[in-house]
C-alpha cells in the first residue's frame, strides 16, 4: 500500500476522492485508521464490546482523514496515513431511535518494530495496545468493522517495487546440555533474539551465522551444522529473510563461560524455551527446536510454519523437563523385595518407532505407563497395554533405581491402537526411541536406548532413522 500524505490543512484525503466530509454526510461521523504489524497484530482502544480501532469522532467542519490524523498524533506515529479502506453504515447496530454513525477507516504503513515495540508493553485498560484479531469478540460491531478492513487493505495493497532489496538475516541455534536457548541482546527492537547478522561482501549465511555467534558469545570454533528454518519477515528496511542453522550442543565448559559474565547486559542469556518464545520471534524459535528435533528443516512466514507438525501443534519439546542427573539404570528385573513404583512400556511399533503419551492438560509426555500395586511388572504391563494389540507379551529389560522406588522398564511389539477415552484428554503419538529419549519427561539412559535398539532387532523390526516427523496416532490401525 502507498501511503498518501494528508497534512491538516489539506481539505481531501489524497487518493480517497470520494471520502464523505461533515458538510456532505447528513449523520454524525467517526474516522478511524487500521495500524498493524508485521507479525498480525492490530493497534486498538478501549476494552470489551468498546474496543475499537484508534480515531475518534469528526469535528463540524474537519475532514475524517485530519481525525485520523489526530489519533496518529496521540500515538506519536507521524503525519501520513493511507487511502480510505473503507466506508461503514451501521444501521443494524444502531439502537431504535438513535441517528446512525457513518464511520470511515483509513490505511496505514505497517509499524516498524520500534513502533511496535513501544506499543509490546502497554498495560493501559482502555489506551492503544496491541492485539491478535483473532483474540476479539466477532460478534461485536467494531470487530466486523476491523475484520472488513483488514480485508479491504490486503486487497488494495500493492506488492514491493521489483527492485526492492531483500535483507538476509543468517542466525544461530545454541543451547545448553539443559536444553536453555542462547538469546543475546540485539541493540535494538527486538531487545533479545536468536545471535544473529548480515553477511557481508562474499560471505556465505552460515558463515555469518557463525561470526554473529563468536561475536555475541566469546566462544570461538563454532561450528554451524544444517539449515533448520528459514522466515520471512518484513523489517524496518524491507523484506527479510531469515536463516537460522543449528549447532551442536554447547559443552558444560561453553556453558559455564556464558553464566560467568552473567551480570554484564551485553551477554546472551540462557532461557528456558518456553521464556524465549515469548521473545517478538519466539515462534521461529520453536519451529527452529521442533525441525532440530524431527531432522528437517521449517518453512516459516512472519514466524508461524507453512506446514506445522505435532510438535509445532502441541509444543510437548517446550516444556521443562528435569535436570539429568547420574545414571541409575539397572539390568534387569529389580531386587526381590525391593518397592516398585510404576511399570512403564517402549511399544514398538512395526516402522521401530515407539508409542509416547502426552496429556494434554498437564503437558507431561511418557512413556505409557501404570502405577504397580500388588502384582508384578508384567502383569502392570498388560494393563498398561489395554487398548493395544501385542504381537507378544512384554518383558523387563531393566530398572531405575532409587533410594526407596524403582521405576521399571519393558518392551513389546505392538500391532494395533484401539480407543482412548475422550475424557482421558491425551493424545498417542509416534517416535523414534532417540525423540523420545529427548521429549518424555522420565529419565532416559543411553544404556536403555541401546536395549530398545536391540529389542528391535531381535523382533525383526526395522532400524528407525534417529531423526523424523513425530506422528498423532488415532484409534484403529495406526499409520506405520
Amino acid at each position: 500500500m502507498s501511503p498518501a500524505r494528508a497534512p491538516r490543512a489539506a481539505a481531501r484525503p489524497g487518493p480517497a476522492e470520494d471520502a464523505p466530509t461533515t458538510q456532505q454526510a447528513p449523520m454524525p461521523l467517526r474516522a478511524e485508521v487500521l495500524l498493524t504489524t508485521d507479525y498480525g497484530h492490530i493497534v486498538v482502544t478501549g476494552t470489551g464490546p468498546d474496543t475499537v480501532l484508534p480515531g475518534g469522532p469528526v469535528p463540524p467542519g474537519e475532514a475524517p482523514a485530519d481525525t485520523a490524523l489526530s489519533a496518529l498524533a496521540g500515538i506519536e506515529l507521524g503525519t501520513v496515513i493511507g487511502p480510505l479502506l473503507f466506508s461503514d453504515w451501521p444501521e443494524r447496530d444502531t439502537p431504535p431511535g438513535a441517528v446512525p454513525l457513518q464511520i470511515c477507516v483509513y490505511g496505514h504503513r505497517p509499524l516498524t518494530h520500534a513502533e511496535a515495540g513501544a506499543l509490546t508493553g502497554a498495560t493501559a485498560a482502555t489506551g492503544p495496545r496491541l492485539v491478535d484479531p483473532a483474540g476479539l469478540d466477532p460478534a461485536a460491531p467494531a470487530t466486523r468493522r476491523i475484520l472488513t478492513a483488514l480485508a479491504a487493505q490486503a486487497a488494495t495493497t500493492a506488492p514491493a517495487p521489483a527492485t526492492a532489496p531483500n535483507t538476509v538475516l543468517a542466525q544461530l541455534l545454541l543451547t545448553c546440555p539443559d536444553g536453555r536457548v542462547v538469546i543475546a541482546p540485539t541493540g535494538s527492537y527486538p531487545q533479545c533474539d536468536l545471535p544473529g547478522a548480515a553477511p557481508g561482501p562474499g560471505e556465505v549465511p552460515h558463515a555469518a551465522a557463525a561470526r554473529a555467534g563468536q561475536s555475541a558469545t566469546g566462544l570461538v570454533r563454532l561450528d554451524p551444522g544444517r539449515l533448520l528454518a528459514t522466515d520471512w519477515r518484513t523489517g524496518s528496511d524491507g523484506p527479510v529473510l531469515v536463516h537460522i542453522y543449528d549447532h551442536p550442543v554447547l559443552t558444560g565448559g561453553q556453558a559455564a563461560a556464558l553464566a560467568a559474565d552473567v551480570g554484564n547486559p551485553r551477554t546472551p542469556l540462557p532461557l528456558h524455551p518456553d521464556d524465549a518464545i515469548r521473545t517478538l520471534h519466539g515462534g521461529t524459535i520453536g519451529a527452529a527446536l521442533a525441525a532440530r528435533i524431527e531432522g528437517r528443516t521449517a518453512e516459516l512466514a512472519y514466524g508461524r510454519p507453512r506446514h506445522p507438525g505435532v510438535l509445532d501443534r502441541y509444543l510437548l519439546h517446550l516444556r521443562e523437563r528435569p535436570a539429568p542427573g547420574p545414571s541409575r539404570w539397572r539390568h534387569g528385573e529389580p531386587e526381590p523385595g525391593a518397592g516398585v513404583r510404576s511399570a512403564r512400556m517402549w511399544l514398538l511399533a512395526s516402522d521401530g518407532r515407539v508409542v509416547v503419551h502426552h496429556h494434554l492438560e498437564t503437558g507431561a509426555t511418557e512413556l505409557p505407563s501404570h502405577q504397580v500395586h500388588g502384582e508384578t511388572p508384567v502383569e502392570t504391563a498388560a494393563r498398561t497395554a489395554a487398548g493395544l494389540v501385542l504381537d507378544t507379551a512384554p518383558y523387563v529389560i531393566g530398572h531405575h533405581h532409587d533410594d526407596s522406588f524403582d521405576d521399571v522398564r519393558l518392551v513389546g511389539p505392538v500391532q494395533a491402537v484401539g480407543p482412548l477415552s475422550a475424557e482421558s484428554g491425551t493424545v498417542r503419538l509416534l517416535m523414534t526411541p532417540r525423540q523420545a529419549a529427548e521429549l518424555i519427561h522420565d529419565p532416559v539412559d543411553p544404556v536403555e536406548i541401546e536395549m530398545v535398539r536391540r529389542a528391535a532387532a531381535t523382533l525383526t523390526l526395522p532400524s528407525s532413522p534417529a531423526r523424523q516427523p513425530v506422528t498423532e496416532i488415532a484409534a484403529g490401525t495406526p499409520p506405520w
